[in-house]
């Protein structure tokens, strides 16, 4: 008796044979397909909030009053000045501010004789009274080979201003005027920007004021 392998022939339905993907393999493709469209829809959003902030800060009109000036944005970002004062803490400054108590009582005039300086404070815009109150008062200083002149300060206080910048701007040639060698200078619009926050008493203010509204530049070399 003989067997025979038995042999499919070829009418037989073929089963196909599953195909397993792992779960971590899908997870991560996943990944890759979702995550680009997140990332370009999320900087989408933020440049349509930086254009929207950008036509805000264009669109809306200065008061003037703002401590702060906005910049139009630009690919830095946003800038905001806020121009400020410095000054040194009132506790470190001394009680005389290093000035010399005898500072201002005369104005040293050196190289000049008293027919020079007679003309030469006509030429300022002084009123004859003026000068002549001023040469009364005159003394010779063979130090400087000039001369030394004690001016009232009534008649300090009276000057007019334009007359008071020529004076000043002459007397600040020598550094033996030391208040108009060293004239302060304040880069402000007003007497305001100043004095705005000072707690100095009307009175000073009165006295300041009338010498605010001039303007010296600094001495030629």
């Amino acid at each position: 008796m003989s067997s025979r392998a038995k042999t499919s022939s070829p009418s037989d339905p073929v089963e196909p044979s599953p195909v397993a993907v792992p779960r971590i393999w899908l997870i991560v493709l996943g990944l890759l397909v979702v995550v680009p469209w997140l990332v370009i829809a999320g900087v989408s959003v933020w440049r349509q909030g930086v254009s929207a902030r950008s036509s805000a800060t264009a669109e809306t009109p200065s008061t003037g009053q703002d401590q702060g000036a906005t910049v139009e944005a630009g690919p830095w970002g946003t800038l905001i000045l806020s121009p400020i004062v410095i000054s040194p803490p009132i506790e470190f400054l001394q009680d005389n501010w290093a000035r010399d108590p005898d500072a201002g009582k005369w104005w040293f005039m050196p190289a000049t004789r008293p027919e020079e300086a007679d003309a030469l404070l006509s030429s300022f815009g002084l009123s004859r009274e003026q000068v002549s109150q001023l040469m009364s008062t005159s003394q010779a200083a063979p130090q400087i080979h000039g001369l030394v002149l004690t001016p009232n300060q009534d008649l300090v206080r009276d000057l007019a201003p334009d007359v008071r910048a020529r004076l000043y701007v002459q007397l600040a040639k020598s550094a033996l005027n030391a208040d108009q060698a060293n004239a302060f200078r304040y880069a402000g619009d007003s007497i305001d920007d100043w004095l705005g926050g000072s707690a100095i008493s009307p009175a000073t203010r009165r006295l300041v004021e009338p010498l605010t509204s001039i303007s010296i530049s600094p001495p030629s070399a």
